[in-house]
């Protein structure tokens, strides 16, 4: 989820409400509203959102790379599955992002499972459209 989708979901509910369309508690509204608010409101995901989703400043990078160095200790480079790597992922980069954005993988790894469950919110999305064509008078399904 990032900026745009929050800004999307804004912009839309907006427009529902101006025209009388729009049913606030509804569930899906309220599910769209919490995500919203999270990448909007909470401090703690704009900074993820600034500083590592659109793109990774090079700060962060920088940051993260000399806590890796300041370890003393080997890192890898990039890991995979079998002879040929299948699968592989490049840790190296993901080891400094975390670093320097100064979070630890606990920390780290309750952030992603948020994002990666808020990819269920297109569900919400959904059920947010189908109400619209409904308010709007256009059948949907098997209306």
């Amino acid at each position: 989820m990032t900026l745009e989708l929050a800004r999307a979901i804004n912009d839309c509910r907006n427009a529902l409400a101006k025209r009388g369309m729009l049913d606030p508690q509804a569930a899906p509204w309220i599910k769209l509203r919490e995500v919203e608010d999270r990448w909007e409101r909470d401090a703690f995901y704009r900074k993820m959102r600034d500083r590592a989703a659109f793109h990774v400043d090079a700060d962060v990078v920088e940051k993260g790379l000399a806590e890796l160095l300041k370890d003393n200790r080997d890192v890898i480079l990039c890991k995979g599955e079998g002879p040929k790597a299948d699968a592989s992922s490049m840790t190296l980069r993901l080891e400094a992002q975390i670093n320097g954005l100064e979070m630890d993988l606990e920390a780290y790894g309750k952030f992603v499972a948020t994002v990666s469950e808020e990819h269920g919110i297109r569900n919400a999305i959904q059920e947010a459209f189908i109400m619209a064509t409904r308010a709007a008078g256009i059948p949907f399904g098997d209306d």
